[in-house]
């Protein structure tokens, strides 16, 4: 199988340096897996890689979707495979880096996702209401509505899933169909619990320096109207907070903002912890670089 890097951890834990270094060192390319990060004009309250990085390693998925444009696992796999087989060609390693967990997931274990009904049922249950998705999950798939009842987007695909698939849960269809294609290296990128939450506090006060995040949020309404609270790439954590403080005049809770962030980052070290067994953990402040990349090497080139 053709060899990826995968490079997982929480929000500020250092995947983009850790991945930039690395890409640096072993003259490979990165392909994004941060869902937020692909649209074009969504910057101020998601990290994005610097310009300095942009010049200095070819980076891939990202800023290529219009604010108001749906994006699926689907259309990820589909995209990723196309980068991966370009990169590929080039004889160039390849590195996967993000915080998007649904979408590496459908990389690293091949979710077989060819059934082409799910794209057509999503058009139909994206105009579903939230009672609607809660029922019908309750009803075929109890175990998925637990995993995504706070996340109308996640239960909207979920419920197409089951459309396009005779009311199959997606666990049980997964263990059937799903096909590796990638010798996978994952990496995952961590510091201490305080340490980490420092940091995110720090990273969103730096967000709102000179009031940065709040003017991006009020240009795109002033361009897009009202009706992007309600867009895909405002579930980036703090845009709708600060589209509903424009909007309806109401105070802005900076500190719930940084919980939510916090919340998310425990969610992913959680997933990053069950998920993978043979992972190589990595602190960047601490721990050898030199070492990691020798661990690198070997695994592509031995």
């Amino acid at each position: 199988m053709k060899k990826l890097i995968v490079i997982i951890g929480p929000t500020a834990s250092k995947k983009t340096t850790l991945a930039h270094r690395l890409a640096l060192n072993i003259n490979g390319e990165i392909i994004n897996g941060d869902v937020f990060q692909m649209y074009r004009d969504i910057n101020a309250g998601v990290n994005k890689p610097n310009e300095q990085q942009l010049q200095e390693v070819n980076y891939h998925l990202l800023n290529q979707l219009n604010v108001l444009e749906n994006y699926s696992i689907f259309n990820y796999q589909k995209d990723f495979e196309l980068t991966y087989r370009t990169i590929d060609k080039k004889n160039k390693p390849v590195i996967l880096c993000g915080g998007s967990h649904l979408y590496l997931d459908a990389i690293i274990k091949g979710y077989d996702l060819s059934n082409s009904e799910i794209q057509k049922y999503y058009e139909i249950v994206d105009k579903w209401s939230d009672d609607q998705l809660i029922k019908y999950l309750q009803k075929y798939d109890p175990i998925s509505l637990q995993k995504t009842l706070n996340n109308f987007h996640r239960m909207k695909r979920a419920v197409a899933y089951l459309k396009a698939n005779n009311n199959q849960p997606k666990y049980k269809l997964e263990q059937q169909n799903n096909k590796p294609k990638y010798n996978i290296l994952v990496i995952m990128t961590n510091k201490a619990r305080e340490e980490l939450y420092n940091d995110i506090n720090h990273r969103f006060d730096s967000f709102f320096k000179n009031n940065a995040w709040i003017h991006e949020v009020k240009e795109l309404i002033n361009q897009y109207g009202e009706n992007i609270i309600n867009s895909q790439a405002f579930k980036a954590i703090g845009y709708r907070e600060i589209a509903q403080h424009l909007i309806n005049k109401c105070s802005l809770d900076l500190e719930k903002i940084k919980t939510k962030t916090r919340h998310l980052a425990k969610h992913q070290l959680t997933w990053c912890n069950n998920k993978f067994n043979n992972k190589i953990m990595f602190n960047y402040e601490n721990d050898n670089f030199e070492a990691l990349l020798t661990k690198v090497k070997k695994f592509l080139y031995d």
